[in-house]
């Protein structure tokens, strides 16, 4: 085991987080499950590697309820297989997390 530390520039993490999802209109999320999913296939060798990701229940469902007001917190929990097959480039893997 071990520890690696990386520490980003303001640039570089105004960056990720404002404009580089707009080259394939995903979300941050989705770059991020990328990233992560393509570090562990090298790591590892794995090509799916399951990840649990979790909702907070305050996505706008219905457009015409206002969920501004409500109490409470509302965590959902949900497996996600990512495939992250070797031979891909990085845009052909974030075009497939997304989908």
């Amino acid at each position: 085991s071990g520890v690696m530390s990386i520490e980003w520039t303001v640039q570089e993490t105004e960056q990720l987080l404002k404009h580089a999802n707009q080259a394939y209109n995903t979300e941050i999320n989705d770059l991020l499950l990328t990233a992560l999913g393509m570090g562990v296939q090298r790591l590892t060798g794995r090509q799916e590697i399951v990840v649990n990701l979790e909702g907070h229940g305050r996505e706008m469902i219905i457009p015409e309820v206002d969920i501004t007001r409500t109490v409470g917190w509302f965590t959902s929990q949900y497996p996600v297989v990512l495939q992250i097959p070797e031979a891909l480039d990085i845009s052909e893997q974030i075009k497939a997390v997304k989908e």
